[in-house]
């Protein structure tokens, strides 16, 4: 019988996320699908499987490009500017946005996350991962480096500090790892995790 659970626990953990994660994926592309392609089947008189999601990422490389450009950008900003203002919708715009900018890319194409660290944070005797979005911050004429500790398990959340840099403790893991450590509550980290030796 214990046997019989074990395997039924392990079963569980390898399906379970595999299948939500493609369910949303199937519910979230027929629901772009459907919407998309509706208009063109009325025109060719049939239904072309995967039509929609094709014209979703057509239009986002579209208006990528076009917003790569200066008029582009100066519309991007306005519509931000907008959206980030209005009473409602900017306490769900404003948040998604930081996320997306946060784990994808800021104007330049760099991640706002450069290392990941470990510092005393709340106290001197716990430590806590944090993740460096600047090395180079100057308050009162001292240079630190910000350093952002998310919470877990939702990382959006967390707390900013400054430490000077040689203070930290550089973690020999990548971004996506460290955050992966953060969001599973450190279950499915690596057992060892060592400092990274900086050249």
């Amino acid at each position: 019988m214990k046997r019989f659970k074990k395997y039924l626990g392990t079963g569980l953990l390898v399906i379970l996320p595999i299948s939500l994660s493609l369910y949303i994926i199937f519910i979230v592309a027929r629901f772009f699908d459907n919407i998309l392609s509706a208009p063109i089947d009325g025109i060719i008189g049939f239904h072309i499987p995967g039509l929609g999601i094709v014209i979703v990422l057509l239009l986002v490389l579209l208006i990528g490009l076009f917003s790569s450009h200066f008029i582009g950008k100066k519309i991007a900003t306005l519509i931000e500017k907008i959206f980030g203002n209005m009473p409602l919708v900017k306490k769900l715009y404003s948040p998604i946005r930081d996320i997306v900018k946060t784990f994808i890319g800021t104007d330049k194409g760099k991640k706002s996350f450069t290392k990941v660290v470990l510092v005393d944070f709340p106290t001197k005797e716990s430590k806590s991962i944090g993740f460096i979005t600047n090395e180079d911050v100057t308050i009162n004429g001292v240079v630190y480096s910000s350093i952002f500790i998310p919470t877990t398990p939702n990382p959006t959340n967390g707390f900013l500090i400054y430490k000077k840099y040689a203070e930290l403790k550089i973690l020999d893991v990548t971004v996506e790892q460290g955050i992966n450590m953060v969001i599973s509550m450190s279950t499915v980290s690596k057992h060892e995790v060592l400092f990274k030796e900086e050249k």
